[in-house]
């Protein structure tokens, strides 16, 4: 199976964007046009090959598999953002090695799209 490495700015504008309730809310948020946020979300769309939205009048609502992949999104997120603050320091002290950084990322990504029952792009 071969895994895709998902893009942290677009896991981040997919939990804004939830979080504001509009692609037009997330945009002002972090700085970018609605259409740049709008063609993130069909980027990850495309990435996990489901339909992450579903029409419900002028707000967000999520698919069943968009609340998996929110849920995903922010954990990988929260590890990101916690490994951003503490990882420098363990790595500046030698305290991780090589295989230990291997399999923190294996961890963070590794079965993120098994529920998906199909490999990853």
């Amino acid at each position: 199976m071969v895994l895709t490495n998902l893009d942290m700015d677009v896991l981040r504008t997919l939990a804004v964007a939830m979080e504001r309730g509009s692609f037009a809310q997330a945009a002002q948020r972090l700085g970018r046009s609605q259409s740049a946020v709008s063609l993130q979300m069909r980027k990850l769309e495309g990435q996990v090959g489901q339909t992450l939205f579903r029409k419900a009048g002028r707000g967000l609502a999520l698919t069943e598999a968009g609340d998996v992949v929110l849920g995903y999104a922010r954990r990988i997120l929260e590890l990101n953002d916690e490994g951003s603050v503490t990882g420098p320091q363990l790595w500046g002290r030698g305290l991780l090695t090589d295989r230990m950084r291997a399999l923190l990322r294996e961890r963070a990504y590794g079965n993120a799209f098994a529920w998906l029952g199909a490999p990853a792009h």
